[in-house]
């Protein structure tokens, strides 16, 4: 039986993962964080939940049309229909600028985004709080090893599901990257608030346009199944020029600009939210600078020394490529087993 190391538990790293294993190979999943999901990620709080990394999706290829159908038939997903507004942020909070509205329907988690993280997981042998530091390549496959000490185990094979700028730690990846597409990954700051009132808004998804912090605004209570009431829950992503400037900063001042940003745009006393939490993705939104073939795929694999990458990063950053990424590398690698 062949054993594989899938290194990181995100869309992609599970959707490989469980493709392996219901082949027969023996996968072990190794998750550096307490949960499992990446970005398909949810934060708790005393005002209701917050889904703080993906915030819906939209299925964009037939095969994850398909699973997308599946997954609502058994209660993980569900659609949600909601008014979302285009607006100049320059314009936002002006009362006498046209404001129109349309309906678009997408997917969320039931009763969170991490749901579908969850199910995913169920049957996969993961070590969760377990960061490999180390890839020492021996006969026959590699050498997995925690703190540069702790022995994790030898695998036949290895799936790198991680960010390429955290692939690019391990240095006995070099055969792999020569097939790498060249990358940049950028920020995306996430903003949550919570509110003891409802909004009067006219819209529960804002998407921002020409405004230097804020790119997303989502009620979240809004979507189905989210028991927050009688709370107002409200995330707000931005740019990512204002996330890649400021990740580094103080977190409290960084906050405070943010919340202060969408008063503005909305007119409200966003600084009285009870709930007020900030979140950094360092890694969220690819940027292409060299397309090669692996970007056309979506997965890169170096087959002579069994190692092997995918992420939403080398499609198009949705859950959707992630979904797609994961499914097309663990195609490829059952035909060389």
């Amino acid at each position: 039986m062949t054993s594989i190391a899938v290194i990181g538990a995100g869309m992609a790293g599970l959707v490989c993962a469980n493709a392996l294993q219901q082949a027969g190979a023996a996968v072990t999943v190794f998750e550096k964080s307490r949960g499992v999901g990446g970005r398909m990620a949810t934060r708790r709080s005393p005002v209701g939940t917050f889904d703080h990394g993906i915030a819906m999706f939209e299925p964009t290829s037939p095969a994850f049309v398909e699973i997308t159908k599946q997954l609502v038939a058994d209660g993980i997903l569900t659609p949600w229909q909601f008014e979302a507004m285009y607006l100049d942020g320059a314009a936002f909070a002006n009362p006498t600028a046209p404001s129109t509205t349309c309906q678009q329907t997408r997917y969320v988690g039931a009763p969170t985004m991490n749901a579908l993280a969850k199910y995913l997981a169920t049957t996969l042998n993961i070590q969760r709080e377990c960061k490999v530091d180390n890839l020492e390549q021996v006969a026959g496959g590699w050498r997995l090893t925690q703190d540069n000490q702790t022995f994790l185990g030898e695998f036949d094979w290895v799936v790198l599901a991680v960010p390429v700028a955290q692939a690019a730690n391990f240095a006995s990846v070099n055969a792999l990257f020569t097939k790498l597409p060249i990358h940049t990954l950028q920020a995306c700051s996430v903003l949550m608030l919570g509110f003891d009132t409802p909004l009067q808004l006219p819209w529960q998804v804002a998407y921002i346009e020409n405004h230097a912090a804020i790119e997303q605004i989502i009620i979240n209570s809004a979507k189905p199944q989210r028991l927050n009431l009688p709370y107002t829950t409200m995330v707000v992503h931005s740019t990512a020029a204002w996330a890649d400037a400021h990740i580094d900063a103080d977190k409290e001042m960084s906050k405070t600009h943010l919340v202060a940003a969408v008063g503005e745009l909305l007119g409200i006393c966003a600084q009285d939210a009870l709930h007020q939490d900030l979140h950094h993705w360092r890694y969220a939104k690819p940027q292409v600078v060299a397309p090669t073939a692996a970007h056309a795929t979506g997965f890169a694999a170096a087959d002579d020394h069994h190692i092997a990458l995918c992420g939403d990063w080398l499609l198009s950053g949705d859950l959707a490529s992630a979904y797609l990424s994961g499914q097309r590398l663990a195609a490829h690698l059952l035909k060389s087993l």
